[in-house]
């Protein structure tokens, strides 16, 4: 049977040479990252292997339904001893930028397997498996799975459903008739999809909620000759009144279901001197682009940024639409 990803052999050939095996959620991670990397420990795990998970920061909340997943340690990877471990398997992550809050991470010699789907990935491994046609990387684990004859219980087949969820906004986008197809071979391996819904839907904290209406409440809307968008800035002192960088989550998928738009472009100040950007896209704007303009990167119809800043934090801003608006005038 022809393997679903030409990398299939090599990566289980890493996994399976290796002991000692480490992994990392990328910054703000959420139910791609977490479940993904969840599922692969589990099954490194039945393999014998011994897992560490590292999570620069705390992994949300209302996905602590997913097993094993007090096994995460919160500590940014910059801190870990990489090289007592024989292989690094780095998930959802598509540049080295994305896995710490320091400004550099350095990667250990040994092998280094990047798994991802973003079709910015800088393919920064060693072995680099790049499906930018997948909706998820737990979509893409899924066939790696069946590559390797693994087996999936339930448990894996709930952190890879949660992965594939989380990602298309249930099946709302980034959809094709493959991830239906792992989504219904998951819940037939027993994964339970209302179950996954209400958890990550269903389970927001009242801080985030007020931060998401603080969002709101102030976006502003830019009318330029062929495009139109919407954007709102949060600073650090702000999100501090609203009960800290742990609740400043979301903003931008309320936002972008704006009639009349392009896209929308959620700024804020998650600590002194960095300003984080989310971007959602609704129409041909393609948001990774812009988000590339600062360093960043992701899909067509959804990616971000990170940009480290000395001065104000409203200069920045300023400085960021303007960027954005003189991008849009040349398209």
């Amino acid at each position: 049977m022809t393997a679903n990803h030409s990398e299939s052999a090599t990566i289980k050939e890493a996994l399976e040479g290796s002991t000692k095996i480490f992994l990392a959620l990328h910054i703000n991670p959420d139910g791609d990252s977490v479940g993904s990397n969840l599922a692969i420990s589990s099954y490194l795990q039945s393999l014998g292997k011994e897992v560490e998970i590292w999570a620069s920061d705390a992994p949300p909340i209302n996905l602590d339904f997913l097993p094993e997943f007090n096994a995460i340690i919160n500590k940014d990877p910059h801190d870990a001893d990489l090289e007592k471990f024989d292989l690094v398997v780095l998930l959802d992550s598509p540049e080295v930028a994305r896995i710490t809050r320091h400004e550099h991470l350095g990667l250990p010699t040994q092998k280094v397997v990047v798994i991802d789907h973003h079709e910015t990935n800088t393919k920064f491994g060693s072995v680099n498996l790049v499906d930018d046609k997948a909706s998820s990387t737990g979509e893409i684990l899924y066939r790696l799975f069946q590559d390797w004859g693994a087996s999936v219980n339930s448990e894996i087949a709930t952190d890879l459903l949660t992965a594939i969820a989380a990602d298309t906004g249930t099946f709302r986008w980034v959809t094709s008739e493959n991830t239906l197809d792992a989504a219904s071979q998951l819940i037939k391996c027993g994964a339970d999809l209302e179950m996954i819904n209400f958890n990550l839907y269903n389970r927001t904290p009242l801080r985030e909620i007020q931060y998401q209406a603080e969002v709101v409440r102030k976006l502003k809307q830019e009318t330029l000759a062929k495009f139109n968008f919407v954007w709102s800035a949060t600073s650090y002192p702000e999100i501090e009144s609203l009960g800290g960088t742990e609740f400043a989550v979301g903003g931008s998928d309320i936002a972008k279901t704006i009639d009349g738009i392009n896209f929308a472009l959620v700024l804020r100040e998650e600590e002194k001197g960095v300003m984080t950007g989310s971007l959602r896209s609704r129409t041909e704007v393609d948001v990774a682009k812009i988000a590339s303009m600062f360093g960043g990167g992701g899909h067509v119809a959804a990616a971000g940024f990170m940009i480290r800043f000395s001065g104000s934090f409203e200069e920045k801003v300023k400085e960021v639409i303007g960027q954005v608006k003189e991008y849009l005038n040349n398209l």
